[in-house]
């Protein structure tokens, strides 16, 4: 079972639940204090919840003691305005 997909999880669960608590990224609302980035991930916004877990369980450094990890659904704040990075110079844009 691969789950609601990233989009379905952020229209749904991240987006509400963040933006009653002021807009700021899920990361933050749980952790107003922020945490180191050990660990980057990526991932499909196409791609289930589960698999995208399974996938990351399967993956994580462990063994290196790593407890924080960045990924961007959770990390960016999903109610923010994106029009604005649109149309600024690439080098300044923070997701080029």
């Amino acid at each position: 079972c691969h789950g609601p997909n990233l989009y379905q999880v952020n229209e749904c669960f991240v987006k509400p639940k963040t933006l009653v608590a002021g807009g700021m990224s899920y990361a933050l609302w749980l952790h107003p204090e922020g945490l180191p980035c050990q660990v980057f991930i990526s991932h499909a916004w196409a791609e289930g919840i589960f698999e995208f877990g399974n996938g990351v369980r399967s993956a994580w450094p462990a063994a290196r003691g790593l407890t924080n990890l960045y990924c961007c659904l959770l990390a960016n704040p999903q109610n923010l305005d994106l029009e604005v990075f649109l149309n600024v110079d690439l080098l300044m844009n923070p997701f080029a």
